[in-house]
């Protein structure tokens, strides 16, 4: 496989899990625990893993701010969508519009996206966050589960 195809997802990712691990990724303040994290990538490719992120999470957050759904339009999301989107925007509106409806029906929409968006950052660098989040990722309610 080349560098620039999509990963194949070969791994089980919690779909939901997955979708935080992504989330966190997309926020600027990441940066600084890079290295305490032992992420697989460096600073010099951390905008390029940012905006994979983010247009990762662009994809997820149509579902409320495309809906057609009168009652799940909110006026300060639209807002703020909009702010963001001129601002920071990494997808065009159509290209985030196709992905949505490709897999929208999915609930593993964050791992079909991110797979089909790899190519943003490379196969090798995906393949290497999945690996990382299969081995280091943990939110409070895993560590939990681990109490005796």
């Amino acid at each position: 496989m080349k560098d620039n195809e999509p990963a194949d997802i070969s791994y089980s990712l919690d779909p939901i899990e997955w979708g935080q691990f992504l989330q966190v990724l997309s926020v600027e303040r990441t940066e600084a625990f890079l290295t305490p994290l032992n992420l697989p990538f460096d600073r010099g490719e951390f905008k390029r893993v940012l905006r994979f992120a983010r247009a990762c999470c662009e994809v997820d957050m149509w579902s409320v701010v495309g809906s057609r759904n009168p009652e799940l339009k909110n006026p300060e999301l639209q807002s703020a969508w909009t702010r963001y989107r001129i601002a920071e925007g990494v997808l065009t509106d159509g290209a985030i519009q196709e992905l949505y409806e490709r897999y929208r029906r999915n609930e593993l929409i964050y791992q079909h996206v991110s797979r089909e968006l790899s190519v943003l950052i490379g196969n090798s660098l995906w393949l290497d966050l999945v690996k990382w989040f299969i081995d280091n990722f943990r939110t409070p309610s895993m560590l939990y589960d681990l109490w005796p």
